[in-house]
């Protein structure tokens, strides 16, 4: 595995000025992630110092990017407070991420198929930093707000890769007492919701995995105000993902459950997958959406006894 990671890295470093975009799933923001922990798993300050140029090129650009959490500055923003709590780069969060603060909590929005609640994700990792910022607690306000308006308000279709994200920002905003009331207000729109999305099948195997994993970490407290959502959570349990579905459960495991309980990824598996995308080498063979950056961080999270 060791050489498989090695061949991950290297390929990054070679075509990584070939990736445009800034984001996390879909852009240099990926390759970072992966060239941190690479650097520092094999003790080696080539691979961390190239992700730190990368970096100040990212943080260059975020005037110019979307919003959203998947190509835009909200993931963007997620990815460097990881990197500060991780120890990978120094400095302190309030002060590296004080204008991606305000660019993300100055605008609400989301596309309910494509993205999840990005900002929501992003506003809870920062209230770790900010739990008495009357600023943090203004956005937790009109971010539940916004929510309730738009599941009241919107007429489309919705994505369970969404809701999920809508799902895990209530079930924390709920454990804080001042917000319990608003939020029980937008918990009451989802099951309708919840009916659609599965009517139109809007969902695929990750998408059900989690949402069953986000339910299973309800205190029995929490199970019986939640009943209406629990009673969607299927039986019969998700199984057999291919490695393109390891690597966006991995990913999403990570940023709801913070843990990652799926098995190690097998030495052929990785080997095969790393050999077709260097033989490929479009752009989107690099990045964390089915792509080496994504692989290699998967690997990390579940191998990473076995490294």
């Amino acid at each position: 595995m060791k050489k498989e990671l090695r061949k991950i890295a290297n390929t990054l470093l070679l075509y990584s000025y070939h990736i445009e975009d800034a984001g996390l799933l879909n852009g240099k923001m990926a390759i970072i992630l992966y060239l941190y922990q690479y650097g520092r798993y094999a003790n080696c300050k080539y691979y961390s110092e190239f992700a730190d140029d990368l970096l100040d090129k990212v943080l260059d650009s975020i005037k110019h990017i979307s919003p959203d959490f998947e190509n835009g500055i909200t993931g963007v923003g997620w990815g460097i407070n990881y990197l500060i709590k991780n120890k990978y780069v120094e400095g302190d969060p309030n002060d590296i991420l004080l204008d991606v603060d305000k660019r993300i909590f100055s605008q609400w929005s989301c596309n309910p198929i494509t993205s999840m609640l990005g900002q929501g994700i992003y506003l809870l990792q920062r209230l770790e930093d900010n739990k008495s910022n009357s600023d943090f607690e203004k956005y937790i306000n009109q971010l539940l707000d916004f929510c309730n308006r738009g599941i009241s308000e919107y007429k489309g279709q919705t994505s369970l890769y969404h809701i999920n994200s809508v799902l895990f920002f209530l079930i924390q905003i709920d454990s804080l007492e001042n917000y319990q009331e608003k939020a029980a207000q937008t918990k009451k729109l989802l099951p309708a919701v919840l009916k659609k999305t599965f009517e139109d099948k809007l969902y695929d195997k990750v998408d059900l995995y989690i949402f069953g994993r986000l339910l299973s970490k309800l205190t029995p407290l929490q199970r019986k105000k939640w009943k209406d959502i629990v009673s969607f959570n299927s039986k019969d349990g998700v199984k057999d993902f291919d490695i393109e579905e390891i690597i966006k459960l991995s990913y999403l495991e990570g940023l709801y459950i913070g843990v990652n309980t799926m098995k190690p990824i097998s030495l052929t598996l990785v080997s095969n997958f790393v050999k077709q995308k260097q033989m490929s080498l479009e752009k989107r063979d690099f990045l964390f959406s089915k792509g080496l950056a994504g692989l290699g961080n998967a690997i990390f999270a579940t191998n990473l006894s076995n490294l």
